[in-house]
């Protein structure tokens, strides 16, 4: 019998090869503001990097999110960093709706002018090409 892990992985490749067949765009958000690198720009976690290289989405973007306090308790830090999170943090909201939808009328326009919906090439979006 496999392990939870092990099935999980192979959801994971599965759901990989499904969508690398496809034309897909990736939004991620992070928590909040997240680390930022050389000139500004954000750090793409590798978990990140790993994903888009998986399934090659033709547009992605990383937007940041906001941090919530009651989310601390059911997440992956451990329990001093909880405490302090608790004690130190406050609440914040770094999401950026205006670039949010001007990145969703991007693709909006870009899907409405292609033959996805067009024609006699029109397909339902969970068919398969």
């Amino acid at each position: 019998m496999a392990s939870t892990d092990e099935a999980g992985d192979r959801a994971c490749e599965r759901s990989e090869e499904t969508l690398s067949a496809q034309q897909v765009c990736l939004a991620l958000q992070r928590r909040a503001a997240g680390a930022v690198g050389e000139g500004g720009a954000p750090v793409e976690p590798r978990e990140i990097a790993d994903l888009r290289r998986a399934i090659r989405p033709v547009d992605h973007r990383v937007f940041d999110g906001a941090f919530d306090r009651s989310a601390i308790d059911g997440s992956d830090l451990s329990l001093v960093e909880r405490a302090v999170s608790r004690r130190v943090l406050s609440e914040v909201d770094f999401r950026d709706w205006a670039a949010v939808d001007s990145w969703t009328d991007g693709i909006a326009g870009r899907l409405s002018s292609s033959s996805l919906f067009s024609g006699t090439g029109a397909r339902k979006l969970t068919e398969t090409p």
